[in-house]
């Protein structure tokens, strides 16, 4: 996955965020990953449904300002990398608020079972419209200051229309996908005691864009930089 990717984050003092990191760091480990078993646990990460991947503005990262200012015979200091990550993402044109449709919604949805070790088990998210015009907005966004042909809209839309699949994922692993497969409906049942567990967990309102560096080592996955949504985005579970 190189680049770097913008995440949709549900509210961190949410019961709903709370709920989702439990069964990302705890419920979900230890069904696959007993403690009666010598396997190392699923590496862990915020829970989040990506907008897009490939972000990457060329003044974010300090390497990349040291390796321009190297080929250069003039060496301006390079920019603080937060600072410039977050003007960088504070700069995305997003989406207005709709004012007839429906508003931007999440809608959580089954577990499902892929074989891409950062999709081994994730939550299908529904592919709204208002959901796609923000993935949309922010894939096309890449081509301001990021990659090379990053694209313009009709670009982004068309990789939303042939490739998004938003999903809220729930362990990344390189376990057998069958071997996944087999504990779908355990799964499903810790899904829902968690939910009992937290009845306030069902829904939520607000959320960020993270910006997050996934071209580096897991363990280095943190945002560089955060933009709060500037219009409301309702989460709910559809399970």
């Amino acid at each position: 996955m190189p680049g770097s990717s913008l995440w949709l984050v549900p509210p961190e003092d949410s019961a709903l965020y709370r709920t989702c990191h439990q069964l990302i760091t705890t419920h979900i480990p230890s069904l696959f990953f007993p403690s009666t078993l010598a396997l190392s646990p699923p590496p862990l990460f915020t829970p989040h449904v990506t907008l897009t991947s490939d972000t990457v503005s060329p003044h974010i990262f300090p390497e990349q300002e040291q390796q321009q200012s190297s080929c250069s015979t003039t060496s301006p200091s390079p920019a603080d990398p937060a600072t410039s990550a977050q003007a960088w993402l504070d700069s995305l044109d997003l989406p207005p608020p709709p004012m007839t449709q429906e508003g931007l919604k999440v809608k959580i949805q089954k577990a499902q079972v892929e074989g891409h070790f950062f999709r081994k088990l994730t939550l299908r998210c529904e592919k709204s419209p208002q959901l796609c015009e923000l993935a949309a907005t922010c894939r096309a966004s890449r081509g301001k200051e990021g990659l090379a042909g990053g694209g313009e809209q009709k670009e982004a839309w068309e990789w939303v229309r042939k490739h998004y699949a938003p999903h809220l994922s729930l362990m990344y692993s390189d376990l057998p996908e069958d071997e996944v497969q087999l504990k779908l409906d355990e799964v499903s049942s810790i899904i829902f005691q968690a939910q009992q567990a937290n009845p306030d967990s069902l829904s939520t309102k607000g959320g960020e864009i993270w910006l997050v560096p996934t071209s580096k080592p897991l363990a280095e996955w943190q945002p560089i930089a955060k933009r709060e949504i500037p219009y409301g985005v309702q989460w709910e579970w559809q399970t």
